[in-house]
């Protein structure tokens, strides 16, 4: 009797096995393709894009940074160039040092200007007016007008440049002049002068006084300038304060010594009108009609 329990045990569990069998057969999918083909034929279906992004990324960012730098020192270069400075003298004289140690006097009326980041490759000047140069000895200076074109290698000379009147004096070493317009040139030794007329010949004199050209500089030359404009000029000349108590506009032309005394100045500029000076402080003055 136990026998036969135990071979209808068997059975059953025999017969249980297969079922499980069975049952996972046909809950496994089938596939007509091994594991390897099909992560084959996935690696071919991801995008590429991702790693084009990750090489072209730092070449653009190369190229925005070379660009900029391309920017950057074209501009540093345009404004090494052409950054200019301009002095004008409008009713008095002006000293102008210069980046190499040479200076420029002013006459009234007068403006010049430089490129003084370019003053070491080129010592140029465009000068309008009249002007008085003590150049220190270097490379070429050269001093460009409407009517001519002076150069220098170190000297000292005057430029009268208004209207159609161009005329240079040498006063020290030797000095050249070319008229723009007929490309005549001459060159100047002390106590020469040169002018060029207006159809561009170059009238040339020699032996003349010099500094006779450049009386204006140790002097104010005043034509036809306001009242305010020349009180003006003697409060910087003289670093004082003047009250100009009058209810006209005047006008004053004249010459006013450097030299002299602000009392004696004063007195100029007042004697004509009528007009009376007092001091108020040591610094400070008042014109009364």
């Amino acid at each position: 009797m136990k026998a036969n329990n135990t071979q209808n045990g068997k059975t059953a569990s025999k017969s249980y096995m297969e079922d499980i069998n069975k049952l996972h057969a046909q809950l496994e999918i089938p596939y007509a393709k091994s594991a390897d083909a099909i992560w084959q034929e996935m690696e071919e279906q991801l995008p590429a894009e991702p790693k084009r992004q990750h090489l072209i990324r730092p070449l653009r960012g190369y190229r925005l940074v070379l660009a900029a730098s391309v920017l950057l020192l074209f501009g540093s270069g345009f404004l090494i160039r052409f950054y200019s400075k301009t002095f004008t003298s409008t009713t008095t004289t002006a000293n102008i040092q210069l980046p190499d140690g040479s200076v420029a006097y002013l006459n009234t009326g007068s403006r010049l200007s430089y490129y003084p980041l370019w003053w070491s490759f080129s010592r140029e000047l465009k000068l309008s007016g009249e002007a008085y140069f003590e150049v220190k000895k270097g490379k070429k200076f050269s001093v460009r007008s409407h009517a001519g074109i002076t150069t220098v290698m170190g000297t000292s000379f005057d430029i009268y440049a208004r209207g159609d009147t161009y005329r240079v004096t040498c006063l020290t070493g030797r000095v050249q002049v070319v008229a723009r317009k007929s490309k005549q040139q001459v060159i100047l030794n002390p106590n020469n002068s040169a002018e060029v007329e207006r159809s561009g010949d170059i009238t040339y004199h020699a032996q003349m006084k010099a500094r006779a050209s450049i009386a204006w500089k140790q002097q104010f030359i005043f034509t036809h300038s306001t009242l305010q404009a020349v009180v003006e000029s003697i409060e910087k000349r003289y670093n004082v304060q003047i009250n100009l108590n009058i209810n006209k506009t005047y006008y004053y032309s004249g010459i006013i010594p450097n030299q002299i005394s602000i009392e004696e100045a004063l007195n100029l500029i007042c004697k004509p009108f009528g007009f009376t000076f007092v001091r108020k402080s040591a610094q400070s003055f008042e014109i009364l009609q």
